[in-house]
Formats: structure tokens, sequence, C-alpha cells
């Protein structure tokens, strides 16, 4: 009898590898240190030809969790800070951000006037991400988590890729879930 949940178990042949990062608070400096976060772990698992894109589309999407959460009270409620939490995953072929967050609504791109400083993120995402979505937690609380994923395979790797990237065809670092 495996001492996990059935929906946690199942969820683990299909996402080997994964990583959460601290839940940050909804605070503008939330997408800066998300970015790196992510930057730091695909390095380290040897897939740094997909820091660029992976760290694009995550900032954009925690600024996008930080800018919902922002209310009259600024980014709490019922005087407590709302926060953020990124996790990243990995699979043989694709690469999934998932950025948490504590607003309420549905993410959706938006039309930005040319000189607009913001409205372009979700698009920024639509065209960087291979698919994106979202999904609301279950629960009486409005959060939601906003994913994306990339193509993760090795042949979109440049030459000079580290070896490491093979990683993607089968050798996860880490077999035991409690470590993931």
């Amino acid at each position: 009898m495996s001492p996990y949940p059935a929906r946690l178990r199942d969820a683990l042949p299909q996402w080997p590898l994964s990583v959460a990062m601290q839940p940050l608070g909804a605070l503008p400096t939330a997408p800066r240190a998300a970015r790196a976060y992510v930057q730091a772990m695909l390095t380290i698992w040897g897939l740094g030809y997909l820091c660029e894109p992976a760290g694009l589309i995550v900032s954009e999407l925690v600024a996008n969790g930080v800018n919902a959460s922002a209310g009259d009270d600024g980014p709490c409620r019922d005087g407590r800070l709302l926060m953020v939490q990124v996790i990243l995953r990995v699979n043989g072929t694709r690469v999934r951000a998932e950025v948490w967050d504590e607003a309420p609504g549905a993410p959706a791109p938006r039309e930005a006037a040319n000189d607009a400083e913001t409205g372009r993120g979700l698009h920024l995402v639509e065209a960087l991400a291979t698919r994106w979505g979202w999904h609301k937690r279950t629960g009486p609380d409005p959060a939601k988590c906003v994913w994306a994923e990339l193509a993760g395979e090795p042949e979109n790797a440049p030459a000079d890729a580290p070896a490491g990237a093979k990683l993607l065809h089968g050798a996860h670092a880490s077999q035991n879930p409690a470590t993931r």
C-alpha cells in the first residue's frame, strides 16, 4: 500500500521531476525572484537552453498573479498578505511551470493599446509556450493555478547544450516521491 494518496500517486509518473519554490508575497519583487528561481532550477537540471523562455513565461504569470491580487488593501485580504507560488515540473518531453495565486477571476488575454505598459503578458505566454491554461483550486477560496508548458526535448537544444539535457530521456534526478 502506497503512503501517497491515489491522486498524487497517479500524477507522479506524468511529472517525475518537480520542485516547488517557497511561496512569495504577492509583491512587485515576486516576478524577478520567480524568474531567477526557474532559471537556476533549469540550469541545475541541465536544461539551461530553456531558461529564457521559461523565465519570461514565469515572470509574466507571477506578475499577473501579483496584479490580480492587488485590491483596495493592496496585496492583502483579511489582514493577511496574499501569496504566489511557482512549481516547476519536467517529464520526458515537457517542462511545465505552474503559478498558483490567491486572486479571484480567470486569466484572459486582453487587447493593449500600442503605448500601454501592461496587457501583453498572456499574449507573450501564448507565443512562447507550447500550450497554457488554468484551473481553480478546489475549496472555498478563490485560488487558481495558471500553467504553461514548453517543449523540452533535447533536439531543441543548441549544439553546445550541456550533456545533462539528456535528462529528458528518462534519467530522472530523483526517484523518491518524498523529495520532489
